[in-house]
C-alpha cells in the first residue's frame, strides 16, 4: 500500500510527533510511505527513518508584493498537486486545518482518498474567518475527517454537516523501562511557550504556592513567542530562584524521569502528547479541564488530578498537594502508567490501518 501523509513541518509539536510515528510504523511494516512538508528538512526536529520518502514543497510566498503573492497563490496548489500525483498513493493522510484545506484543494477533481485530520480544538484555535468557510467547504470532499476525541467529533458534525468522521487518540511511544524511583523535587511543564499552552497561568499558580514548597521548582521545556514575555513575569514575580527555563530538547524523557509532578496549564488542547508521556513514565499530573483531552485521559483522583480550565489558584493547590504527599505522587503515577497500554502505538496505529483500509473500500 502507498501512502503519502502531509503536513506543514516536521519542527517540535504534537501533530509533527504523532506523524512521524505514523510514517515509521507503516514504514517498519513495509508500506510505501512519503511524507510531504511545506519547510524543508533543515527545519526538522523529528527526525524520518531512511525508508521514508520525504518531499519538500515550498508553498510559502517569500515576498510582500501583493501582486506576486497573488499569483503565488494560484500556481502552489498545483505544485502541491504535482507532488502528490507523482506518488502515486492509494491514500492521503493530512494534518492540521489549512494544511488540510491546501490537500483537499489541491486534489480537487481527483478520486484518490483524502483523509484529513485536525489536531487541535477547532472550537477555540484561531483560523481567520476565510479559512473557516473553506474548511467547511472542503471538508465535506474529505473521505473522513480524523478528531481525537468525541467531543471535537461532536463539534465537527454541529459545524460542518455531511462530513464523515472517525476518532482516533493519539499514541503514546513504546517503553521498556520501569519507571524512575528516585525522583527529585521539580514540577515539570513540557511544550512550547505559547498563548494557547497557558504557561502564564502556570507561574501565576507558582506563585500562589511557592512560598510554602522549598525547596521545589518550576521547569519550563519548550521554546516559543511567549519566552520573553513569561521571563518578564518570573521577574515581576520574584520567581527567578524557582523557576528554570531550559529550553527546546530533542527529547524530554530525562526531565520526565527525574520530575515528581507534571503539570498541563493549557487554555486549550486537542490531546495533549506531553501529558501522554508524563503519565506514561509515572510522574504524578495536574491539569486544567480545558478542551479537549484531559478529560479523556485523566480519572480525577484515580490517574491524576483535573482543575477547573483557567482557575490558575486550583492549579497552585493541586500541585501544592501533590508535593505534600509523597504517597498520593507514587498512587497517581502508579495508575498513570496504564496509558501505556491504552494508548500503545500498536493499539493506535492498528485503528489508523483499519481506517484506511475502510476507506480504500468504500473507494471501489
Amino acid at each position: 500500500m502507498r501512502i503519502t501523509l502531509v503536513i506543514s513541518s516536521l519542527q517540535a509539536g504534537g501533530a509533527e510527533r504523532v506523524l512521524t510515528h505514523m510514517a515509521d510504523h507503516w514504514a517498519d511494516l513495509g508500506e510505501a510511505i512519503t511524507l510531504i512538508t511545506f519547510l524543508p528538512a533543515t527545519e526538522d526536529h523529528y527526525p524520518l527513518p531512511s525508508n521514508v520518502e520525504r518531499i519538500c514543497v515550498p508553498i510559502f510566498s517569500q515576498t510582500s508584493n501583493p501582486g506576486a503573492r497573488l499569483v503565488w497563490q494560484f500556481r502552489r496548489h498545483r505544485h502541491l498537486r504535482k507532488a502528490i500525483l507523482a506518488t502515486r498513493p492509494d491514500a492521503v493522510i493530512s494534518f492540521v486545518d489549512k494544511t488540510n484545506v491546501r490537500v483537499l484543494l489541491s486534489l480537487w477533481g481527483k478520486s484518490i482518498p483524502v483523509i484529513v485530520s485536525e489536531r487541535s480544538n477547532p472550537e477555540k484555535w484561531p483560523i481567520s474567518r476565510a479559512w473557516q468557510v473553506l474548511r467547511k467547504f472542503t471538508y465535506r470532499r474529505a473521505s473522513t475527517v480524523v478528531m481525537q476525541t468525541e467531543s471535537a467529533a461532536q463539534w465537527l458534525h454541529t459545524n460542518i454537516h455531511s462530513v464523515h468522521s472517525h476518532v482516533i487518540a493519539n499514541p503514546v511511544r513504546h517503553y521498556d523501562d520501569q519507571p524512575a524511583t528516585n525522583r527529585e523535587q521539580i514540577v515539570l511543564a513540557v511544550g512550547r511557550l505559547s498563548h494557547e499552552k497557558g504557561y502564564d497561568l502556570l507561574v501565576r499558580a507558582w506563585h500562589s504556592v511557592v512560598a510554602d514548597l522549598p525547596p521545589w521548582r518550576l521547569v519550563l521545556l519548550g521554546d516559543g513567542e511567549q519566552k520573553s514575555e513569561l521571563q518578564a513575569l518570573v521577574e515581576q514575580l520574584d520567581l527567578t530562584q524557582s523557576v528554570d527555563f531550559a529550553g527546546q530538547v530533542p527529547d524530554p524523557t530525562p526531565y520526565l524521569r527525574s520530575a515528581s509532578i507534571f503539570a498541563l496549564p493549557s487554555r486549550l488542547e486537542g490531546f495533549p502528547n506531553a501529558l501522554l508521556e508524563a503519565m506514561a513514565q509515572g510522574v504524578a499530573v495536574a491539569s486544567f479541564d480545558c478542551d479537549f483531552g484531559p478529560r479523556d485521559i485523566i480519572q480525577h483522583e484515580t490517574n491524576g488530578l483535573l482543575v477547573p480550565a483557567g482557575d490558575w489558584q486550583a492549579l497552585g493547590q493541586a500541585i501544592a498537594r501533590l508535593a505534600a504527599s509523597e504517597d498520593l505522587r507514587k498512587r497517581l503515577g502508579q495508575r498513570a502508567l496504564e496509558v501505556r497500554t491504552r494508548y500503545a502505538l500498536a493499539e493506535i496505529m492498528t485503528q489508523w490501518s483499519a481506517l484506511v483500509e475502510q476507506v480504500l473500500e468504500d473507494q471501489q
